[in-house]
């Protein structure tokens, strides 16, 4: 499981395009399940490249569905304690994220104060390929599992805030659960 806290930048393509690009940068807390070695508590980061469809709605409460497919690379490490030793455990993932948000705009007419603020909530899915689980002691470094391959979803929450005509930053909330053997596995980025 991870919950990512990151910033979001977006750039769109043109005035009259519904598509964009984004970046996405996360930093937090872990708390990842191997085979081996369960609920290790540790810090994460993570890079995202997002590209978005925004499909225009007209009623009361969202002003679009905005559509993303992106690639994320995450690298999570915890520490491991052994009586009087200790050890690090880095894992390190891809994941290709598919979502769906609901985008609100808080300033209903281009008067208000609010009108460049927007609300962001959504969910989606992911396919997440684990390609490296490694246990380093002072000694020594060594694989501990082979890499694996999952699905997972993912829900969010955060505030969006245009800063030019092509361009915003993103602050959210992603809390994300994946695979069968990794039902607690947990990121918090902040």
């Amino acid at each position: 499981m991870f919950i990512f806290f990151s910033l979001y930048l977006s750039a769109q393509e043109s005035e009259t395009s519904n598509f964009s690009v984004a970046g996405r940068f996360g930093l937090g807390n872990s708390n990842i399940n191997t085979q081996n070695y369960k609920n290790l508590a540790g810090s994460a980061g993570s890079f995202q490249l997002d590209v978005n469809y925004d499909l225009p709605i007209e009623n009361n409460v969202f002003s679009y569905l905005r559509f993303g497919l992106g690639f994320q690379l995450n690298s999570s490490n915890a520490n491991l304690f052994f009586g009087s030793s200790q050890a690090s455990l880095i894992a390190e993932t891809f994941r290709v994220p598919v979502y769906v948000n609901g985008v609100i705009r808080l300033g209903r007419d281009e008067a208000s104060l609010l009108s460049d603020t927007k609300f962001v909530a959504g969910f989606g899915g992911f396919l997440n390929h684990v390609y490296k689980y490694e246990v380093t002691d002072v000694e020594n470094s060594a694989d501990i599992e082979k890499p694996d391959t999952g699905f997972g979803v993912i829900f969010n929450l955060g505030l969006e805030q245009d800063v030019s005509e092509h361009f915003a930053a993103f602050v959210t909330l992603d809390y994300s659960l994946m695979g069968d053997e990794n039902k607690v596995d947990e990121v918090d980025h902040f």
